[in-house]
């Protein structure tokens, strides 16, 4: 993780995000996130609490960098309970991870980007697409500010 461009994003963050109920319909809501490396300095963690639909939301994403310019994603959160991995690339100035699952009738997209990397602030929009020949919907926003100062 030295070499990536994550390892600016270790601190304190206040979030704002923003995600859809419905379609069309989006509440906003405010979050805290702490991100730090782990021991070894391998793996890039995030713990994520805010709120969603009024009740308590907690998620914890690793992020590790495996081989230069590959990027390996992992998330659980407390709304949908399983673990997702995710593989992502570099795309200009944006982390792109994408995944997707098989549902047997339809294939389920999804894609995270990590854009506007900075030391200051940064953010995550999260899209989905419900099909393989469906176009890609904001599904989340979130903008992340430094809550303490970097070193």
């Amino acid at each position: 993780m030295a070499d990536s461009p994550l390892t600016a994003l270790e601190g304190t963050w206040d979030v704002a995000w923003t995600y859809r109920t419905a379609p069309g319909v989006f509440a906003e809501s405010q979050a805290q996130a702490q991100i730090t490396q782990d021991v070894l300095g391998c793996v890039l963690v995030e713990h994520f609490e805010g709120t969603l639909n009024d009740h308590p939301f907690q998620a914890l994403t690793m992020i590790s960098a495996p081989m230069m310019g590959h990027y390996e994603r992992v998330r659980i959160d407390s709304e949908h309970g399983g673990f997702t991995q995710s593989a992502g690339q570099m795309q200009a100035d944006s982390l792109v991870f994408t995944w997707q699952r098989d549902l047997g009738t339809r294939l389920l997209r999804t894609r995270h980007v990590y854009s506007d990397l900075s030391p200051s602030a940064f953010s995550v929009t999260f899209y989905m697409s419900p099909r393989a020949d469906a176009p890609w919907q904001v599904v989340q926003r979130a903008r992340y500010v430094r809550h303490d100062t970097p070193e």
